[in-house]
């Protein structure tokens, strides 16, 4: 049972870093093929490099997006 509710905590963990890095994305880019820019659209998408999150003491790699100022 412990081992099962630890492996839960690190996929939650995993799902919230790629919220919140997806959240910031859409604050400074807007949403994917959206007309009207937030920002004056002063800022891009521009593909993804890879990273990693440290979740209970491991290195877990996750996509990282992205984003290019005019």
């Amino acid at each position: 049972m412990k081992l099962h509710m630890v492996q839960h905590h690190a996929q939650m963990a995993y799902l919230l870093a790629g919220e919140l890095l997806n959240e910031e994305l859409e604050y400074l880019t807007g949403e994917r093929y959206e007309r009207d820019k937030p920002l004056g659209g002063r800022y891009r998408r521009w593909g993804t490099n890879p990273g990693s999150v440290r979740i209970d003491s491991e290195r877990v790699p996750i996509r990282v997006p992205r984003v290019r100022g005019r």
